[in-house]
C-alpha cells in the first residue's frame, strides 16, 4: 500500500484525570494508553509521530526512539496539534492517519481498513464513528462528550459539531465522532492552514475540515465502529471502566 503515516495526538493536560501522571501514561492490564495505541499503528506505521506538550520529557523518557515526537505550540486544539505532526510527515506520504492516544481499544485491523477505505475512494478523508444506540446503558454515559456526526438526507456525513458548540438539539444525535481518521496527505496540507478559532473553547478543530472534505465530489467515508473500540479515556472513572468492562473484551 502507498506510503501512510500515522500521528497519535498526545498533547492534552488531561485535567479530568486530576493526576500528576499524563494521561496517556496511565496503565490498563499493566500497558500504558498510549503504549495500546502506538502498538495498534504500527500496522500502518512502523515508527509513528507522537505530538506532546504538557509534560513532554516525561512521554518522551518512556517511549524514547520508540515513536517521533512533534511538540504542539500554545495554540490549544486538535488542528493546533496536527498542524505540529504534519511537519514530520514525509512529503511523498500519501494517507496520514489520525488517532488520538486516549483511544486504547483501537484494533490494527480496523485502522488499515480505515486507509484501505479512504485510499480506494480516493476521498480526501475516511473516519470512524459510533453509534450510540448500539452501546450498553453504562457504556453510553461515558460517550457523553464526544462530538456529533451531522448527516443530510441520503446519510452522508456533513459536519462534526463538539460537544461544547452543540445546541439540545444537536446534542441528542446518535452518531458520535471517535476521532480515528485517515486524510490524503495532499488534501490535509492543503487545508490544514485555513481552520479558526471560532468556536465555543477558541480552540483549532480538525473536525472543522470535515465540513470543507464533505463538499468534494467524493466526500466523506464513514466507517462505523464498536461503542468499545471508540472509548476513550478522560477521567478515571472512564479508566476504571475500561478496566472492568471493555479490556477483556477487545485484547
Amino acid at each position: 500500500m502507498a506510503t501512510t503515516k500515522v500521528i497519535i495526538l498526545a498533547a492534552g493536560k488531561g485535567s479530568r484525570m486530576k493526576s500528576d501522571t499524563p494521561k496517556v501514561l496511565h496503565c490498563i492490564n499493566s500497558k500504558t494508553i498510549l503504549d495500546h495505541v502506538i502498538d495498534a499503528a504500527t500496522i500502518c506505521d512502523s515508527k509513528p509521530i507522537v505530538v506532546v506538550r504538557h509534560m513532554s520529557q516525561v512521554i518522551r523518557d518512556t517511549f524514547k526512539d520508540r515513536v517521533f515526537y512533534a511538540d504542539q505550540s500554545a495554540v490549544p486544539g486538535t488542528g493546533s496539534a496536527v498542524r505540529a505532526g504534519i511537519n514530520l510527515v514525509p512529503k511523498d506520504a500519501v494517507n496520514v492517519v489520525i488517532i488520538c492516544g486516549d483511544k486504547p481499544f483501537i484494533q490494527s485491523a480496523s485502522l488499515e481498513y480505515l486507509v484501505r477505505q479512504r485510499h480506494h475512494s480516493n476521498a480526501p478523508l475516511s473516519m470512524g464513528y459510533i453509534d450510540v444506540r448500539d452501546a450498553s446503558a453504562s457504556l453510553r454515559d461515558h460517550c457523553a462528550s464526544m462530538g456529533r456526526l451531522v448527516c443530510d438526507q441520503r446519510d452522508r456525513i456533513t459536519q462534526i459539531i463538539e460537544y461544547s458548540d452543540a445546541t439540545d438539539t444537536e446534542q441528542s444525535l446518535p452518531l458520535r465522532n471517535v476521532s480515528f481518521y485517515c486524510f490524503d496527505y495532499l488534501w490535509l496540507i492543503k487545508n490544514i492552514d485555513a481552520l479558526t478559532s471560532h468556536n465555543a473553547q477558541q480552540e483549532l478543530y480538525i473536525t472543522d475540515l470535515i465540513s470543507e472534505a464533505a463538499r468534494t465530489p467524493e466526500g466523506v467515508v464513514g466507517i462505523k465502529f464498536s461503542p468499545e473500540e471508540g472509548f476513550g479515556i478522560n477521567t478515571k472513572n472512564d479508566l476504571e471502566f475500561a478496566t472492568k468492562h471493555i479490556a477483556t473484551l477487545t485484547r
